[in-house]
């Protein structure tokens, strides 16, 4: 199982590279265009994958004893994982409910969430016996704090993919540009496959079983995090040659 194992372990962690680097350049092109999607997206994964994780894991998080984890670099990777998946919830919010009430409401309180479950996470490890495994002095609070990263992806996921549903019978109208149908569901898969990583993280966490140890969990995490790049990369960086390809695939659904 070591060589299937050390696969998994690498794909894992391409998939995540993979997704930090199409967030920085979603950064580069927000920079360049002022396009407040880019920024937004790029921000998000940008401080999820190259910020949040690895300063959670410098830390100590999960492997030291609750005496030896470094406090200042749990706390800046805790705030650069609330700021990732707030602006995810603000992304959703502007982008497919017009910033209404309701949804302006959700952001919000996931957002508020997020931090109070953060905050817990911290307390909780403060107070726990110094020779206690961080694992367990803080296994309650870092459950929950994957209960609204799930929502947050469900939320986004299940927007787009009604939004695309809506645009496809639109374009079949004339009324929507099959570039602009196809976006929405790749926006969709992005959401349904971050949603898929979170949420198997949860089922292990609780099982008391780390998401990188487990091979499902490997698996996980390298299946939908190259999903997940790779959609994000078609819906704000295609190649010219994808556009054409999804152009000629509307015409011949137009026959």
């Amino acid at each position: 199982m070591e060589g299937p194992r050390l696969v998994l372990l690498v794909c894992s962690a391409a998939s995540l590279a993979m997704t930090g680097i199409v967030g920085l350049r979603l950064l580069w092109l927000a920079w360049r265009s002022r396009g407040q999607a880019e920024l937004l997206i790029g921000t998000a994964f940008t401080a999820l994958t190259f910020v949040g994780v690895p300063l959670m894991g410098a830390a100590g998080m999960g492997r030291a004893a609750a005496g030896e984890i470094h406090f200042v670099l749990l706390t800046l990777g805790l705030v650069a994982v609330w700021l990732g998946l707030s602006c995810v919830a603000v992304f959703t919010s502007r982008t497919f409910h017009c910033e209404a009430g309701w949804a302006n409401a959700l952001a919000c309180g996931i957002s508020g969430a997020l931090a109070f479950i953060a905050w817990g996470l911290v307390h909780s490890l403060r107070s726990a016996p110094p020779e206690m495994l961080s694992f367990h002095a803080a296994h309650l609070w870092s459950g929950l704090l994957r209960v609204p990263m799930i929502a947050i992806f469900v939320w986004s996921g299940s927007a787009a993919m009604h939004a695309h549903l809506m645009a496809q019978r639109r374009m079949a109208l004339g009324l929507s540009e099959p570039v602009a149908v196809d976006r929405l569901w790749l926006w969709s898969l992005v959401g349904f496959s971050q949603a898929a990583v979170y949420a198997t993280s949860l089922v292990l966490h609780a099982r008391g079983v780390g998401m990188l140890v487990d091979p499902m969990g490997m698996c996980v995490v390298a299946v939908g995090g190259l999903l997940a790049a790779a959609a994000m990369y078609l819906t704000f960086l295609p190649p010219k040659a994808y556009l054409r390809h999804v152009h000629q695939h509307a015409e011949l659904q137009s026959f």
